[in-house]
């Protein structure tokens, strides 16, 4: 991950204040990290419990960027994640299928993109609906730039310090 973003920066060094490329990167450096924390899990809910842990280690990964970047924070955000997050890969896969068999044969790609549409429509109603509810967001505003920067570099080193509590130790959920 580090590698992949040092040369991103280095073809792109404007990507630094790029609230997509902060937020993916941040994202999936809170996957890696829940990935070293031992999780003790009963079997039944493992699947749901494990996509709620990703969802929200993704969300205090991306916390501060979100901050920053759009001044308000949703409160449901978590759970809309778990919502929606079991269609993301399909339509991964469904998407790259689509775009390399369109260059060929384009009506087997066209059929295809219809369980896709179902999908991203169903993935965009909920961000949506989800979207709409004020009473979720909490607004944050930084008087200063040098104000959101002490808050992404106090927030990261809470984060690390907590990291180095937890790291491979094993963490009961029950």
């Amino acid at each position: 991950l580090v590698m992949t973003a040092y040369i991103m920066l280095w073809v792109s060094p404007d990507l630094v204040i790029s609230p997509s490329f902060l937020l993916s990167f941040t994202s999936m450096t809170g996957q890696i990290f829940l990935s070293t924390i031992k999780l003790d899990l009963p079997k039944l809910p493992n699947l749901i419990m494990q996509v709620f842990l990703q969802s929200l280690a993704a969300l205090v990964f991306t916390f501060p960027i979100v901050v920053i970047f759009f001044s308000s924070f949703s409160l449901i955000a978590v759970f809309t994640n778990v919502i929606v997050l079991w269609t993301v890969e399909p339509l991964m896969i469904l998407g790259g299928l689509i775009a390399s068999l369109g260059i060929f044969f384009t009506p087997f790609a066209q059929a295809l993109a219809l369980p896709a549409q179902g999908l991203l429509e169903y993935f965009l109603w909920v961000v949506d609906t989800f979207g709409q509810l004020s009473f979720a967001k909490v607004h944050f505003g930084f008087s200063s730039n040098l104000t959101g920067a002490m808050f992404i570099v106090g927030y990261y080193l809470l984060l690390y310090a907590l990291i180095l509590k937890f790291n491979k130790r094993v963490v009961n959920l029950i």
